[in-house]
């Protein structure tokens, strides 16, 4: 299945991009349509950060966000970075208190605001919503030049520190009047028409859904707690581990476990994500493929119990079926996380001592004799014993085996 995401260049009057508005589509057409305008918030969201990552839509620009007042009231807009998105907020949300209080919120955390679709040449109502806004759009095409001019000179007047940007800007001559009356900004199909990317949706399973819902009911949940939970399912160990690289921007070390990367984000970061995970609801066809990568996991630590590449070793194992989950090659999905050579190594080539281990746990699937007795560093009853701590881990966290071959078994 595939999603899509709009995108339409923002630009400065010497014609620099600085940054792009991310729309919501739900096909490969220009335009969208969606019942439920915080839904519709959400899904551009966990899309852009999840699924493609802030940095591959926008580089180093600003995303500019449409958001309800619902949106910023929840405390979602945590999960993004304060230094790359703008949210813009449209009109009809402006008097209402609990916007204007959000709004104060959401700006002392550090977050840009913007105003969208300005439409009124009165603007003695934003007075208390004014000073903790960055961008106004007004647009161009919405009045007669004197009357945006006088609308500019009000704005300068109230708020001038904010940036002006001019919104459908179509033809040369619309740019170049907004530019003589002073905005900075500018988009609209002029420069270019809104771009529909998309790419195959890499969902959570409805087993992860169900369990973060339920653990973002405890306040006492520990990062170890929530550790523990992601490392029962391979989906939502790839869902973090991409947000680890999408958010730590100059990473300076590569990832060994999901703990390292909830230590990394922070609890609270955390907390954020998993509620935009389990409110996503995707699903996985296949639970025995969790299953498998749970054992595998499991049965790699176990394997490398006294060796320091344990952890990772398990990492790897969890990971070592999500290109079989999500139908797309293991090369594209390590592309999009911080994992640390080793454990590409181990899942691409094969190589080193998780690799060995992977590949012994892989012989051991199939009953293959004769692989085991080649790769033989460790013997078949340390592999049995392996198997049975790990099959009984996997059961306890309320997977259901079956479905593959294992020695022994069909």
């Amino acid at each position: 299945m595939s999603i899509y995401l709009g995108r339409q260049p923002i630009l400065d009057a010497s014609r620099r991009r600085h940054g792009y508005e991310l729309l919501y589509r739900n096909g490969d057409v220009e335009s969208a349509f969606f019942a439920d305008p915080h839904d519709a918030t959400r899904r551009v969201v966990e899309q852009a950060l999840l699924e493609w990552g802030l940095s591959d839509l926008v580089g180093d620009g600003m995303a500019f966000i449409n958001v309800t007042s619902k949106f910023l009231q929840s405390g979602l807009f945590t999960v993004l970075p304060p230094e790359q998105v703008v949210f813009e907020l449209s009109e009809p949300d402006w008097f209402d208190r609990a916007t204007i209080e959000a709004v104060r919120n959401v700006a002392r955390l550090g977050y840009r605001i913007a105003l969208d679709d300005v439409v009124s040449t009165n603007v003695d109502g934003l007075g208390e919503v004014l000073p903790h806004i960055e961008i106004v759009k007004v647009d161009a095409l919405a009045r007669e030049p004197e009357e945006t001019q006088y609308l500019v000179a009000q704005l300068k007047a109230l708020a001038p520190h904010v940036l002006l940007l001019a919104e459908r800007v179509e033809t040369i001559e619309t740019f170049q009047l907004c530019s003589r009356l002073g905005f900075e900004l500018f988009q609209g199909y002029f420069f270019a028409k809104p771009e529909v990317v998309s790419r195959s949706e890499r969902p959570i399973s409805q087993h992860g859904s169900r369990v973060l819902m339920a653990a973002l009911q405890d306040p006492t949940m520990t990062i170890d707690d929530l550790a523990s939970l992601a490392e029962t399912d391979p989906t939502l160990t790839y869902r973090l581990l991409k947000l680890v690289n999408a958010s730590a921007i100059g990473l300076a070390n590569r990832i060994d476990s999901v703990r390292q990367a909830m230590v990394l984000l922070g609890l609270d970061h955390v907390r954020q994500l998993a509620t935009l995970l389990a409110l996503a609801g995707g699903t996985v066809g296949n639970p025995e493929l969790l299953t498998l990568a749970v054992t595998r996991a499991h049965m790699a630590r176990q394997l490398l119990v006294d060796r320091p590449e344990a952890a990772s070793a398990f990492t790897a194992g969890l990971l070592s079926v999500v290109d079989a989950v999500f139908s797309t090659p293991m090369e594209e999905l390590l592309d999009e996380l911080p994992v640390s050579d080793e454990v590409r190594d181990a899942l691409l080539l094969g190589k080193g001592p998780i690799g060995d281990v992977l590949q012994l746990i892989q012989a051991h699937e199939r009953a293959d004799h004769a692989e085991l007795q080649r790769l033989g560093e460790i013997d078949l009853d340390s592999i049995r014993a392996a198997y049975g701590h790990s099959s009984t881990r996997s059961l306890q966290l309320g997977h259901h085996s079956g479905g593959y071959a294992v020695a022994g078994r069909r």
